[in-house]
Order: structure tokens, then sequence, then C-alpha cells
């Protein structure tokens, strides 16, 4: 078993890139692969989904990919909500863990939140990467867009965090309380340069059809009016007609509340709250980190809500000399919505199928109902789960 504890001056001196606390896994002996929001990584050679994360020892994973839920990437990869890097006062990532923790082979990545003390301190922050102050990329050419007569502006890139950090007294010795916040805001442009089938090059097509007197598909007319947006119509008819720089969007609020509470100098209760909600817009499959999209269009491209909570309740007791106890209730809420079909075009098309019979062997005729309008297709994890634990522990 192997212990790698990274304290608070650590914790807040380390660059992270968007301030990600869970890249600090790829700190400990024996992790491989990558880390970060999607923590696609594996510890002690086991699968990315063989690790426990914790807060303050309550779960933090989510049922669907077992990574973790606060921190956990949206569709770009980039974390959809995000722990303060300022309210954490401690990170631990054990390898192959005790009875104590089980449940994952890998090993438990746990991470400790400040509380409050005898005296006021907090700190405030602004982080901001932006479009003027950095480079393009060595594949972004502006003479050439500029030739073919498209925008040769360089793609915004924006990603901005700033928060504070504040704990003091309630009662000296006796009561104590904690806050911090923070917030992400980004716009990352995918750039890319495509052929889209515009106006202009509809009516090429038209006119070799009618020069050979080949009819117009009714079935292809009614997807260029519908699936393609109408930004498109007044390219020219030529290749690499558009260069694309929609860009991947995203926010997230995040907050930390902890109070704690000494009875006496063997007992101690802490209660702690932490909410995260933001949302993600960027193409399906597409990688804000590459900086490309599967589909250059913004009319398909995925939005991601989320809305993350985290609560605990834990009272820790020195019983005597050589036995302690701990009794904690925690909560782990996480709610993930991804709409994969966002474009009102392609619903307005699939309302309009006829109702369609179809007869398979030895059944009769079924028809299937068209589907409405204003459906979109929605996938969702929903997971609440309540932990209950208590341990008792001896020193011989």
């Amino acid at each position: 078993m192997q212990n790698n504890v990274i304290p608070t001056e650590q914790v807040q001196s380390v660059p992270m890139n968007g301030r990600d606390f869970t890249q600090f896994a790829a700190t400990a002996p024996g992790y491989a692969g990558y880390s970060g929001a999607q923590a696609f990584g594996s510890l002690n050679g086991t699968r990315a989904n063989q690790m426990n994360w914790q807060i303050d020892g309550v779960d933090n994973n989510d049922f669907w990919h077992n990574l973790a839920a606060v921190n956990q990437g949206g569709v770009s990869g980039i974390a959809g909500t995000l722990m303060p890097l300022d309210a954490i006062d401690e990170f631990a990532a054990q390898t192959q863990s005790n009875a104590e923790a089980g449940r994952n082979a890998g090993g438990v990545i746990n991470v400790v939140l400040k509380s409050g003390g005898n005296q006021i301190h907090g700190s405030a922050y602004y982080f901001n990467r932006n479009t003027s102050l950095g480079a393009s990329t060595p594949f972004f050419n502006p003479a050439f867009l500029a030739s073919l007569g498209l925008p040769s502006k360089k793609p915004p890139l924006r990603n901005e965090n700033y928060g504070f950090s504040v704990g003091g007294p309630i009662v000296k010795d006796k009561a104590f309380w904690f806050v911090a916040f923070e917030k992400q805001k980004y716009t990352i442009a995918l750039s890319g340069l495509n052929t889209e089938p515009s106006t202009a090059y509809q009516n090429d097509a038209l006119a070799l059809l009618t020069a050979n007197s080949v009819p117009e598909s009714p079935i292809s007319k009614n997807l260029m009016a519908n699936l393609w947006p109408s930004l498109i119509g007044t390219l020219p008819a030529q290749p690499s007609n558009y260069f694309a720089t929609n860009p991947s969007t995203g926010y997230s609020y995040n907050g930390v509340v902890k109070l704690d509470y000494n009875f006496s100098e063997k007992h101690h209760l802490s209660a702690r709250w932490f909410g995260g909600q933001g949302s993600q817009t960027a193409p399906t499959g597409g990688s804000a980190a590459l900086a490309t999209a599967s589909s250059n269009l913004p009319n398909y491209f995925e939005k991601a809500p989320i809305h993350v909570f985290n609560y605990a309740v834990t009272l820790n007791s020195a019983l005597n000399p050589r036995m302690t106890n701990q009794v904690l209730v925690g909560v782990n809420y996480f709610n993930q919505v991804f709409r994969i079909f966002g474009s009102r075009a392609l619903s307005r098309l699939v309302s309009r199928r006829p109702r369609v019979a179809t007869t398979s062997p030895g059944c009769s005729p079924t028809l299937f109902p068209t589907t409405p309008a204003n459906t979109s297709s929605v996938s969702a994890v929903n997971i609440v789960r309540l932990i209950s634990t208590s341990f008792i522990s001896f020193t011989l």
C-alpha cells in the first residue's frame, strides 16, 4: 500500500489547467494515462472506474462511469463543476486501500476540505486565459482564408476562473465557519474548414440535373431544406467554402459551506455542503483540448446541463487514549443531461415523417406514430446516494 498526500501549500501553489483537483491523481505512484475531468487513467494497473473518489470520506462517484462526480467532465472534457482549489486542505491518494475503505481495487482518492479557525483568513483570485494573450495554432492560415473570401480573424479563446474563500470563528475555540465560491466561464473556438451545400452549390447541381434530364429527388430537396441551417445559404459554390469558428461554451457556479463545533477536546462535529451547477455546449465527439469538432455547424452541438451536490455530517470522538470513533452521514447527488439532437430543423424533419407500417413474420402490420416536432433525444444520469458509516479504531 502506498500513500501520496499533497498538503494545502502545494495544492494552492501547483499550476493546474482549469483548476481541476482530479489532475493531482497523476502524481500518485502507479498512475498512468489521462488525468483531469474525464479521469480515464489507471491506478495500479486497474481500469479507470476502479478508483474510489471521496470528499471528506463521503462518496464522490457517479454510477454511470464510476468517475468523480464533482469535477466530472461534460461534453468537451472540461470539468462540468469544480471543487474550488482554495477550499481544499489536503489531497490524498491511497493505493490498494485496506478494508476500511474497500469498494475499488485501484485505490481511494480523498480530498479534505478546509475549516474555519480563531482568526479570519481568506483569499480572492481571478484567472484569465484570453485570445489576445496567446498565439494562434500553427495550422491557422489567415492569408489563405482571406484569399477565399472567408473570415481571417483569430478564433476566440477565453477562460475565466474567479472566486474567494474565507473562514473564521463563531465562538472562539468552539464554533467555526468556512465558505468558498468559484465560477468558471469559457469560450473555446473549434475551428474547421468545410465544404457546405450552399444555395449557389445547389443551383449548380440542379442545372446539371436539368441538362441531363434527371428529375430532382424530393428526398434530397427535403433534406437540404431542413437539415442545413440558413447560415450556409450565402456561401460560394466552391470547395472549402465554410470556415467555422463556432465556439464550445460553458459555465459553472460552485460553492462550499462548512460549519465546525467542538463539544469538548474529545468530540468534534462537522457539517459540510458542496453545490455545483453548470452547463456546456460543444459538438458531440469534439475536443476543446485539440480544437476539433465532429460537426462545425452549431445547430448540431450538444448541450449538457449538470447539477452536483455533496453533503456530510461527521462526528469524531476520542473515546479513550486507545480508541477513536467516527460517525459519518453523507449524501451524493449527481444529475447530468445530454441533449443529443438540439436542432429544430432535425425535429421538423422528423415531425414530417409519415406513419410507417411494418410487418414482421407472423405478425400483423404495426403503425409507428410520428415524433412530435418539439421532441429531442435526451439521455440523463440522475443519482442520489446516501452514505452512512461508523468506524471504530483501536490503538494497541
